[in-house]
């Protein structure tokens, strides 16, 4: 009896001995590794999480900004026939987020607007080649970047900038009557070739869709499907089902 119980206790001395290594392997482990910092508010992300997640993360921005800036919807709407997915709802905290990214030119922040998605986007558009929604060729030498490429940077999907703007075109400062007249604006490229796939057209922000429908209006063409994607949508387009 005595002979088990000493075997016991050695057996708990042991597993305390290996438990105290391996946190100070650990230990060692986060002095090597770069504290991660907030994309947005360059703060340290927080540390109050599982010990694998805290090792193995790759979040961009902390859960305070997350909650600010971001108010997940993740919902299907229609645009015309077209079905058309949302991630978020455009709210002001977005809008100002946005708008550092784009016109500030805070180009560090592009990870940040897709990151929770990019695994859901890459096995739901699996089989589709994203277009982008265009830029002015002199909005993007103007900002170094084109936004909605860069966001995409992450999604290991096929991109084909096949849409160009002809003129540098606000949709945001135009009124009803003008926004449903800027398919005018908007071309193909003849010097790029629709893929022989299904298409997803992306866009950062959705608000009466004009822009997206006369974008669809240009790729109907093409004999596979296209789905509609965006960043974030306005409450009132949600909530008058997309009829503007």
């Amino acid at each position: 009896m005595r002979k088990l119980t000493l075997k016991i206790g050695k057996l708990k001395q042991d597993r305390t001995s290996y438990m105290t290594a391996f946190w100070l392997w650990i230990r060692q482990i986060g002095k090597r590794r770069p504290i991660p910092f907030c994309r947005i508010c360059i703060g340290e992300l927080d540390r109050a999480q599982p010990l694998c997640s805290y090792l193995f993360s790759k979040e961009v921005i902390c859960h305070v900004c997350k909650e600010t800036y971001f108010h997940c919807i993740y919902q299907k709407l229609t645009l015309s026939q077209y079905p058309m997915w949302a991630l978020y709802t455009y709210d002001d905290a977005l809008e100002s987020l946005i708008y550092r990214y784009k016109e500030q030119r805070d180009i560090a922040l592009a990870p940040v607007f897709l990151h929770d998605f990019r695994h859901k986007i890459e096995r739901r558009y699996a089989a589709h080649t994203i277009v982008t929604m265009p830029s002015s060729e002199a909005k993007i030498k103007e900002r170094g970047f084109h936004h909605l490429e860069e966001m995409l940077k992450e999604i290991r999907l096929p991109i084909c900038p096949c849409l160009r703007k002809t003129a540098p075109i606000k949709q945001a400062k135009q009124g009803k009557k003008r926004r449903l007249e800027i398919a005018a604006y908007i071309e193909l490229d003849p010097n790029l070739a629709l893929p022989d796939t299904a298409l997803l057209l992306f866009d950062d922000v959705c608000t009466s869709g004009s822009t997206l429908r006369a974008a669809c209006e240009l790729l109907k063409q093409h004999p596979y499907p296209i789905e509609v994607l965006v960043l974030s949508v306005h409450p009132l387009y949600v909530e008058n089902c997309g009829q503007f």
